[in-house]
């Protein structure tokens, strides 16, 4: 049972240590201001210098539904609606 035990715990640790170390994810995102749960990402450039711009925030807390607003733009083009959006004004980059 002890060897069991310590077996355990060693693998917690493995992965709690391989997990401090790994670098942070970043697939065009970042933090867009005063929310700490929003997000706003970005999808790759198309070829006519297009891409999809997403911000994504918790309006009712961290347990409700999050609330998703997408729009196209480009570096010459920010989108309408939620301002937010607009900046930084080029595209986020990984």
């Amino acid at each position: 049972m002890k060897h069991f035990i310590v077996g355990g715990l060693a693998a917690l640790l493995v992965t709690a240590g391989l997990t401090a170390t790994a670098p942070p994810a970043s697939a065009g995102c970042l933090d867009p201001g005063p929310d700490p749960l929003a997000q706003m990402c970005d999808s790759p450039v198309d070829a006519d210098g297009m891409w999809e711009r997403c911000l994504t925030s918790y309006p009712g807390g961290p347990l409700n539904p999050a609330v998703t607003e997408c729009n196209t733009m480009s570096a010459n083009d920010p989108p309408g609606g939620d301002p937010a959006l607009s900046n930084p004004p080029a595209h986020i980059d990984p």
